[in-house]
């Protein structure tokens, strides 16, 4: 169904219509099966698996503003973050993907390392008062936009707000919109990263 679909629709289609729902199936049921656990997991790694395939080639066509994309720390589950991710690079985001668990203090030199535009992570879950602010004190210190997406950014964060951060919402499609409002893929036509 997944392959069928993919080649007759666009991945924004494919991932509104079929991915998330069925994971959200998947993460809703888990407990009330006795292979709950293994169905979940089996899914997420073939997604993860398909999604890897899909970014690879994309990866190759992109050649707009690069942007690091990322999970907050304790964060694992990733898969809505790569969907995020593919849409990115079919409007032409050159992407840095990190994935899971990545420790916050780390991105001010990856971002001055690697000419990032764009700060984009994913909270899966609510946002404690601690990480709010560790998110805020992140924007001093990276001089690009810091956007989060997820069910997490769903919430209002008004201390990372404050400090410019943006909220995505865990939308898909919305979250590619706002980011485009804030990091363009492209200026003028043409390239706007190195």
């Amino acid at each position: 169904v997944y392959n069928e679909a993919s080649s007759l629709y666009p991945v924004d289609m494919v991932t509104e219509c079929l991915i998330e729902p069925a994971l959200t199936g998947l993460g809703k049921n888990w407990q009330s099966r006795g292979t709950g656990v293994s169905e979940e997991h089996f899914y997420a790694n073939w997604v993860r698996n398909r999604l890897g395939a899909r970014f690879h080639h994309a990866s190759s066509q992109a050649s707009g503003a690069r942007i690091l994309c990322a999970c907050l720390p304790e964060s694992h589950h990733e898969i809505g973050l790569m969907l995020f991710t593919i849409s990115a690079l079919t409007r032409g985001y050159r992407v840095l993907y990190l994935g899971a668990n990545l420790p916050l203090e780390e991105i001010p030199a990856v971002v001055g390392r690697s000419g990032t535009r764009g700060v984009v992570l994913s909270a899966r879950t609510d946002i404690n008062a601690t990480m709010e602010h560790q998110l805020a004190d992140l924007l001093t210190r990276v001089g690009v936009p810091v956007l989060l997406g997820g069910p997490g950014s769903d919430q209002p964060l008004p201390v990372f707000e404050q400090a410019g951060g943006v909220r995505l919402g865990s939308r898909i499609a919305v979250a590619v919109r706002v980011l485009s409002s804030h990091v363009p893929a492209f200026v003028n036509g043409g390239s706007v990263g190195r």
